[in-house]
């Protein structure tokens, strides 16, 4: 196949591609608005998700944090694959986001993989990458280019999000950073460089990219991202459709001022008495890119201390050697991802006598101890009947269903509770509408294009009217784009309360006396996921319209379920990656799904994945008549 941004002769891929059924390369360099570009591109939920997939120290954050522990599982095809998993969206789209210099981490990475090895870095490419298509992304403005670059050099403040902390390992009260001519003349002979190398690349590989230039993302970012979906055949959208971006500009009058000052540079005339012709040249250097100063922090960027290893990987092995990991299954692991076996054996030794570590290891003993009853008790759970179900049971008596369910930490659904609720018969579309249409409510909308919404909640947070959501919900077909959920607080506002006022709350098993607060709104189309997660607290999950299917994991299996500090576990339950997640397998899955009607009981700890299978109004219920407030 041709076209623009392929190769004019594609050539056949050695291997299987690694799940994607398309993909793109953003080729550019630093400071070019490439974290806009790629960020406007992920929020679309259909374009992938283009990130420095290749860039060394993106890589190992991401073995770490992906947990690539085993020897076997160190592969470059293994992380490849992760890489193709967690850079494509549901329609199988890939986007790679590539800095010149990582072509070559690229190259090397392919290289290792049988089938791809002794290949050209474009055949090799093709082959990994189905139907690969390539985007130059390059910025005319050189200077401005190269004082930004500085300038995040200095800060290590690489991008900002509106409310919300930067991007990267630096902070907004960093010093003032200090003005440095050569230093951003060398920057803007790197990029200028890198430029000529990206188009070398193209001509040579006989690629035509789509060529898109910071200026005019800057200048029309929603025509932009538009058009590219477009060029990428995967929507025709309306660029008014576009949601708007959450990076906020990082130039500012300092900037401006120190271009003034860097043109004045500039202008100066050279030795020979001419004019300075393009970026400013260091008289020391013959080279067209010199060497960084060992002072500059460019340099200090750059490098990787000798003698260590990087922080996510420290942390990484002082974990795997809490967890009773071999030490030469450590080293192993660790040399397998490009590190001498010397420096892996002196960072276990140095580890191992360190007195965090020791508190550490106590630490572990005692959660050990924890663990083992838990399973003792799940042992025991799994020998009463039914323990593999959720059984059903029509209106029991509170005693009953203290009893044998909150107390038992058992999961029933509970049925013929909600006949007398008006939201029943009440709650259509049309009603919806004429209730609340004009209310200005609280939505998460965005998730398509964040592998972790939920974690990044606060990102997703979005005003709309009311009526305008509810035609969302009911005419925009299934996604997991918008939902409204339990924190957007939607029966904290006033105008909430018609609504409310159609919920009669099951007086047998809940307080009404403290409803307020305790009483949660969830609606959203079909598709609309919940990902695996426990809550700290007994939950009543009342169906009102729709369908959802539930899975629950009971609580005595934690240590099947990997959930982090704040619940949640990275598992999709769909699609669980017993590789990386291997004790998962252990783990008793319970299927239910509820209807219209009725009543899920999900107990304290117990992990749960919903599904909406419909559009779905869900009321939840936290406000028990029996104690429900537990310490995390």
């Amino acid at each position: 196949m041709t076209g623009p941004g392929r190769l004019r002769a594609p050539l056949a891929p050695r291997r299987p591609a690694l799940h994607a059924t398309s993909a793109y390369v953003v080729c550019t360099t630093p400071r070019s608005g490439s974290w806009l570009f790629s960020e406007g591109l992920g929020a679309t939920g259909v374009a992938g998700h283009p990130r420095e997939w290749f860039n060394v120290i993106e890589e190992q954050q991401q073995r770490a944090r992906w947990g690539l522990a085993g020897p076997g599982d160190a592969s470059p095809l293994s992380y490849l694959a992760h890489v193709v998993g967690q850079g494509s969206t549901p329609n199988g789209v890939f986007g790679l986001k590539l800095h010149y210099y990582q072509l070559a981490d690229l190259s090397a990475q392919l290289a290792r993989v049988d089938g791809f090895r002794g290949l050209p870095v474009e055949e090799a490419i093709s082959a990994a990458f189905p139907e690969v298509r390539y985007i130059w992304l390059t910025r005319r403005d050189k200077a401005r280019q190269a004082i930004s670059y500085y300038r995040a050099c200095q800060s290590e403040i690489w991008w900002q999000i509106e409310s919300d902390e930067p991007g990267g390992s630096g902070s907004t009260d960093a010093p003032e950073p200090v003005f440095d001519a050569a230093e951003i003349a060398r920057l803007e002979r790197l990029v200028v460089a890198n430029d000529a190398k990206w188009q070398g690349f193209f001509a040579r590989c006989r690629i035509d990219p789509l060529v898109i230039t910071y200026e005019e993302l800057g200048a029309g970012y929603a025509g932009t991202i538009s058009r590219v979906l477009s060029w990428l055949g995967v929507a025709e959208p309306d660029p008014s459709q576009i949601r708007p971006p959450r990076l906020r500009r990082q130039a500012d009058e300092l900037s401006e001022a120190w271009l003034a000052r860097y043109a004045a540079v500039k202008a100066k005339p050279r030795r020979d008495g001419l004019p300075q012709d393009g970026p400013l040249q260091d008289s020391a250097q013959d080279s067209a890119v010199p060497a960084a100063d060992p002072r500059s922090p460019v340099f200090a960027l750059t490098r990787t201390p000798p003698g260590t290893l990087p922080a996510a990987w420290r942390q990484w092995l002082a974990q795997a050697l809490l967890q009773g990991m071999p030490h030469a299954s450590v080293i192993e692991t660790v040399t397998k991802n490009g590190f001498h076996r010397d420096l892996v054996d002196a960072e276990i030794r140095a580890a191992l006598a360190h007195p965090y570590f020791l508190a550490g290891r106590d630490s572990r003993a005692h959660l050990t101890r924890g663990v083992r009853i838990l399973g003792a008790l799940d042992r025991l759970a799994r020998l009463q009947p039914g323990a593999e179900t959720v059984s059903r049971h029509s209106r029991p008596p509170r005693a009953t269903f203290c009893a044998e369910y909150y107390a038992a930490n058992r999961p029933v659904v509970l049925t013929d509770l909600m006949g007398d609720w008006p939201a029943m018969t009440r709650w259509t579309p049309g009603y919806l509408r004429s209730a609340l249409g004009d209310e200005e409510v609280e939505i998460m909308a965005g998730r398509d294009g964040d592998p972790d919404y939920e974690a990044n909640a606060g990102r997703h947070r979005r005003q709309i009217r009311f009526g305008d959501f509810v035609d969302m919900v009911y005419g925009g077909g299934e996604g997991n784009d918008s939902y409204l959920v339990a924190n957007n607080q939607f029966f904290q506002r006033p105008a909430a309360q018609v609504l409310l006022d159609d919920v009669a709350p099951f007086a047998e098993y809940l307080d009404p006396a403290r409803l307020a607060g305790r009483c949660f709104f969830w609606f959203g189309p079909g598709g609309t996921v919940t990902p695996l997660h426990h809550d700290p607290c007994n939950i009543l999950v009342a169906q009102v319209t729709g369908r959802k299917r539930v899975r629950l994991i009971p609580s005595t299996q934690w240590e099947h379920v990997y959930t982090d500090a704040s619940y949640v576990s990275d598992i999709d339950c769909e699609r669980p990656d017993f590789v990386r997640r291997p004790a998962f397998s252990h783990a008793t899955v319970l299927d239910v799904t509820i209807s219209p009607g009725e009543v899920l009981f999900i107990p304290v700890g117990w992990s749960h994945h919903v599904r909406a299978l419909e559009p779905s109004i869900s009321i939840s219920f936290t406000n028990f008549a029996f104690p429900n407030d537990y310490r995390w």
